[in-house]
């Protein structure tokens, strides 16, 4: 029986889906929401086995409801739920949700319900108010799921997550990429909804390009090539505004970079200046300020490796694209103006060039490289003042952010030229910035600090499996012990990775200046001790961890420093020497 009706069991669900919309029906309760959330689970996880089905429902949802005619403010908050639950689900079918449900004894104890609501015997709407209706939608998710593992055991279908390679799926993006790029081309400011929903949809076009990127590339190369023939001042560059929604790892970055290079000198002025506003886009409300290269950090960020393992094995051909596009750029920037919209994204072109940067820190320069130089000297005038032009100063400011902001990803011992460049130009970046923060001004919140190590050490290496920190702190409150128990179950693998890197960016902060985690005003010598003790013993604990080697490296740099004189008087002020010697 269930080999026969999947595609009526997934058209049930997704109509089910719609009729839940806050803007379908007639009145929203807590029994409605509990419903739509369970619709929703249901289309996410079928997703998984009948991809285009489920994506293609759902683009006609989202269709019909962005056409809708409304009236009021009730149905406009009604319309504006509607769509952030469309794209919700839509990002997450796109993410590649797991099974979550025992299919098999499910199906099996249940299947009379589907056959009799499928086949009219029983009226679906009489479950409204039930339970039951719920499980007849999750009775198809596991169906199809039986369905599917069926076929793949009998080698009728590929193994792979989804059937990302056919024809219908290539389709199905582009007509559902129209619609996610509605929201983010009509983003009004001020407007809370659009912002929400803009930053829903760019959520749903960052999945979408994961596993369909040649479709969403394919939409801004063409939008490329129209700009290379359009005449108009005011042509429409939105599509390009779309590279920093996607995601993109190092051979896509390279594809990127090769389009723009291969088609911005056809471009005219007004068109040029767009591509780079869109690589470099200002996401602040002030105009001046340029943010990040998002394709660039997007790549950095969710594939870090990558970018270090650039640093270990230079990539000729990805230097090669930075290059020419840092060259083409360099000669965009004729005026002052341009030179203050361009050098963020130049500093980040230069970046991805390790040899380059390693050849111009050199006394003699080749001629072809001399520009770069050139650049790195302009930037660190304007830092000091001394290019005439504040606009100047504050993208040069800008600019050295990025530098040091990308030089966190990079180990020293691969490429320690750029640490002196990023040194250098700290230097004259504290003295263009009047609000340059001081570190002392952070020293107040050492007990926030401390017990945000604690946490996180306590949390990371339960991740790991390994026994968990000691704790020295003498007492809890009633209120701490309860939100202590809050934490008690083990952490996901994301949610360890994530403790791991909060808790290198903490041990890499005591490395720093100790201070941070030794600060205790106003506390009594005992209460003083307690804490450094808890503190030196959660570093010994991470010495021996095999499973975090950089951690453990940095545990034994900050173990170093706080065995220094200068730290060990902040143990315990009271009695440092007493203190030393009973820890």
């Amino acid at each position: 029986m269930a080999a026969h009706k999947p595609v009526e069991w997934v058209q049930a669900v997704v109509n089910r889906f719609d009729e839940q919309l806050p803007i379908k029906a007639s009145q929203q309760n807590t029994h409605t929401k509990v419903s739509t959330e369970h619709n929703k689970e249901c289309l996410i996880n079928i997703s998984k086995y009948k991809f285009s089905l489920v994506i293609s429902g759902l683009t006609n949802i989202l269709k019909n409801v962005n056409n809708m005619r409304i009236f009021g403010e009730t149905a406009e908050k009604n319309l504006y739920l509607s769509q952030l639950i469309i794209l919700d689900t839509l990002e997450k079918c796109l993410a590649g949700p797991k099974v979550m449900l025992d299919a098999s004894r499910f199906v099996h104890s249940n299947e009379s319900k589907l056959n009799q609501c499928m086949y009219g015997k029983i009226e679906p709407k009489s479950y409204t108010k039930s339970v039951v209706f719920c499980d007849i939608f999750r009775l198809i998710s596991c169906s199809l799921f039986l369905l599917n593992v069926s076929s793949s055991s009998h080698g009728n279908r590929a193994q792979q997550p989804k059937d990302t390679m056919r024809l219908d799926e290539t389709m199905l993006v582009k007509q559902l990429l129209p619609e996610i790029c509605h929201f983010i081309h009509t983003y009004r400011e001020g407007n809370q909804h659009a912002a929400e929903l803009r930053n829903s949809a760019s959520g749903v076009l960052f999945s979408l390009s994961c596993n369909n990127f040649n479709a969403v590339f394919s939409r801004i190369s063409t939008r490329l090539q129209e700009l290379t023939v359009c005449s108009e001042d005011n042509a429409d560059v939105h599509d390009i505004e779309l590279l920093q929604y996607i995601s993109v790892d190092c051979s896509k970055l390279k594809r990127l970079l090769q389009e723009t290079v291969f088609k911005f000198k056809a471009l005219k002025k007004v068109a040029q200046l767009a591509v780079i506003n869109s690589l470099e886009k200002a996401t602040l409300e002030c105009k001046d300020v340029l943010c990040y290269l998002q394709a660039f950090w997007n790549w950095v960020e969710n594939y870090p490796d990558e970018f270090t393992k650039l640093y270990q094995t230079p990539q000729t051909d990805m230097a090669d694209c930075a290059e020419k596009l840092f060259d083409l750029v360099d000669g965009f920037a004729e005026s002052t103006k341009r030179k203050a919209a361009v050098w963020p994204l130049q500093i980040i072109l230069l970046v991805l060039c390790p040899e380059i940067i390693q050849d111009i820190a050199k006394d003699v320069v080749e001629e072809t490289k001399m520009n770069k130089k050139l650049f790195l000297d302009n930037l660190r005038k304007a830092l000091a003042g001394h290019s005439g032009s504040r606009q100047l100063t504050e993208s040069a400011a800008i600019a050295c952010v990025k530098l040091c902001k990308a030089s966190t990803y990079i180990n020293w011992e691969d490429n320690s030229v750029i640490f002196l460049l990023v040194q250098s130009m700290v230097v004259d970046l504290k003295s263009a910035l009047d609000w340059w923060p001081r570190i002392d001004a952070v020293y107040c919140h050492s007990v926030e600090l401390r017990s945000m190590f604690s946490e996180t050490l306590h949390k990371a290496i339960q991740g790991c499996g390994a026994h968990a920190a000691i704790r020295m702190t003498p007492s809890l409150t009633f209120k701490e012990k309860m939100t202590s128990l809050k934490f008690k179950e083990k952490p996901t693998d994301l949610e360890t990775k994530s403790y791991k890197f909060l808790l290198l960016s903490l041990v890499k902060l005591i490395h720093a200046d100790p201070k941070l985690l030794l600060c205790n005003p106003r506390k009594q010598g005992p209460e003083t001790q307690g804490s450094t003790a808890e503190l030196i013993t959660g570093l010994v604990q991470l010495v021996p961890q095999s499973s975090m080697p950089d951690i453990a490296q940095e545990a034994m740099e900050a173990l170093l420093v706080l065995h220094q004189l200068d730290s060990i008087d902040l143990w315990n002020p009271d009695a440092p020497i007493e203190t030393f010697w009973e820890i």
